[in-house]
């Protein structure tokens, strides 16, 4: 037991339950500064002892893992998931259902690349989300909660849900409203008779009806998949969990079953969702904060990779500033203040230490008991953070009135913010944008409509006007293309598949136009003592003079 001890706070009965919550996070730094790394409160006949800093807590829960990696008992644990699952198991049960799972997980790209392209699809849904309110105020939140819970379902349940979803939107509302009920939480954990009080002046009856509506939707989700289970096609961790259960049917010492599958995912669902939406709000409202970090980061961001495609992970050490921001906002913005109890196996006695390194960032935890989805998050985070800055400009929604930094604590400690996010220049670059992508294109042409057609017209005509200029100028390359083309293609297929589709939209145009014109004829002038000019006349491109010309089937 921690010799700190906040007894001039203590309210007999109550103990330190008289501490604001809202004000928790900045409480317990007060609290550091004055009795150390570790102090204990008192909540009713409780004690709970908090541990601080990067040595601190690595002594506590990494060298004495064994010990401290159990989870202790609350109104969350044993009333809401009945000690089940991931989060709120413990012992071999605990142990046994984390293994599997991050192999399950990994199955389905945690930790590898094949999970950013199901990431990336999320961001262009959002993108386009926001592109439609055409630079009014709205509020973030809801978009991103929806985004990040969609990607969690695609691997967990194998579907994801539209953003029009009611049924789907009303069930993220009452995980939400659980959330950010940690207060109501740790009045039940402290006073477990409340729940039992006729009518429900606590809220506590609520939020177990919220987790049995939950828990309801997922039951029907894991009856879909057996009704179709296929085991020569696992389509998600469900999938992979069922045929894990159907193997273990005549082991009676199991622990794989239906009410562990469903609280299982229910932790992923939850914690995939939750942490991630909170982290990008803190983005947002930092960078309005800072416009300058802002233009930075879009400064090397479109430096490093330009508009005409979207951040990939394989970017990430190209932009150390990008990353120094994002790291800069799970520090700041400390995201999950606290974890949910631990427990111990058995008594043992911690002796304080000097806190150094005090840089260091735990935004997922460390121990056993470290996040179970971090590198998803990471992935999450650095593509959705750095693709809405490529493609917007972060302004306040009242200018006057910067989104508080303060943040509300839940389950998380998040920001409240209503922003306006205007696209990065004109708004029709990004309208452009998006309206090639629709046709498969994901460059960026130029700057404006007249840039879309003058570029996509003009600068691509004028190409293939210097191309037949050139070629009926120098007939003895106009052969030597021939030849080569013949050579690697034939005559069986027109040469589509030779484009990259990484280039902008004129280059692709002009290489599969000039290609094929190539293949197929001969460029001879209309009279042979007079070839076209090389001069050029200047407008808005530099083209060749009108000429004429034959082509020749070859």
């Amino acid at each position: 037991m921690p010799r700190c001890r906040l007894d001039h706070f203590s309210v007999p009965f109550v103990g330190n339950l008289n501490l604001k919550l809202d004000n928790m996070p900045e409480n317990f730094r007060n609290f550091r500064r004055t009795y150390g790394d570790v102090f204990s409160l008192i909540l009713g006949s409780n004690t709970l002892v908090v541990v601080n800093g990067f040595e601190a807590l690595k002594e506590v829960f990494v060298k004495n893992g064994d010990v401290t990696s159990e989870r202790a008992d609350s109104f969350i644990t044993r009333e809401l998931s009945h000690h089940k699952g991931i989060v709120s198991s413990s012992g071999s049960l605990w142990k046994e259902h984390r293994t599997f799972t991050l192999g399950a997980l990994r199955e389905f790209g945690f930790g590898k690349k094949s999970l950013e392209s199901k990431i990336i699809e999320e961001a262009e849904v959002l993108m386009k989300l926001i592109e439609e309110k055409n630079g009014q105020s709205f509020n973030i939140r809801q978009l991103l909660y929806l985004s990040f819970s969609n990607i969690t379902c695609s691997i967990v349940f194998g579907q994801r849900y539209e953003y029009t979803d009611k049924r789907f939107m009303s069930l993220l509302d009452k995980i939400k409203e659980n959330t950010n009920s940690v207060n109501i939480t740790m009045l039940a954990t402290t006073f477990p008779f409340l729940q039992y009080i006729p009518g429900d002046p606590f809220g506590i009856k609520r939020t177990v009806t919220n987790a049995d509506v939950v828990r309801n939707h997922l039951k029907n989700i894991v009856k879909e998949h057996e009704e179709t289970f296929d085991e020569n096609n696992l389509r998600d961790y469900v999938d992979v969990y069922l045929k894990r259960m159907r193997s273990d049917k005549d082991n009676p010492k199991s622990t794989f079953d239906h009410q562990q599958l469903t609280c299982t995912i229910g932790d992923l669902f939850v914690a995939g969702t939750d942490t991630t939406s909170t982290a990008l709000q803190w983005f947002i409202v930092l960078l309005i904060n800072h416009p300058e970090v802002q233009n930075e980061m879009r400064k090397e961001i479109n430096n490093v990779i330009g508009t005409s495609r979207y951040p990939c992970t394989q970017d990430k050490p190209k932009l150390p500033y990008t990353e120094a921001v994002l790291n800069e906002v799970l520090r700041f913005g400390c995201i999950a203040p606290f974890t949910l109890p631990h427990g111990l196996t058995k008594d043992f006695n911690y002796k304080e230490r000097k806190l150094v390194n005090l840089d260091k960032v735990l935004a997922f935890g460390l121990g056993r008991r470290v996040c179970l989805g971090e590198s998803l998050a990471r992935m999450e985070f650095f593509l959705f953070a750095t693709i809405l800055i490529q493609r917007f400009k972060l302004v306040a929604a009242d200018i006057d009135n910067l989104p508080s930094i303060k943040g509300k604590l839940g389950l998380t400690l998040a920001p409240v913010l209503e922003v306006r996010l205007g696209p990065c220049g004109k708004n029709i670059e990004l309208f452009t944008i998006g309206a090639l992508r629709k046709f498969g294109f994901d460059e960026q042409l130029l700057k404006t409509i007249l840039d879309l057609f003058v570029a996509g017209t003009e600068t691509t005509s004028t190409a293939m006007q210097w191309f037949k200029v050139l070629l009926i100028n120098n007939p003895e390359i106009q052969n030597l293309m021939q030849r080569e083309i013949y050579d690697v293609i034939g005559t069986s297929r027109y040469p589509w598949r030779r484009v990259c589709l990484d280039e902008f939209l004129d280059r692709m145009e002009f290489f599969l136009f000039a290609t094929t014109i190539v293949q197929r004829f001969k460029f001879l002038p209309s009279d042979p003592k007079h070839l076209p000019s090389t001069a050029g006349k200047l407008g808005v491109t530099l083209a060749p003079d009108d000429f004429s010309f034959r082509a020749v089937e070859v």
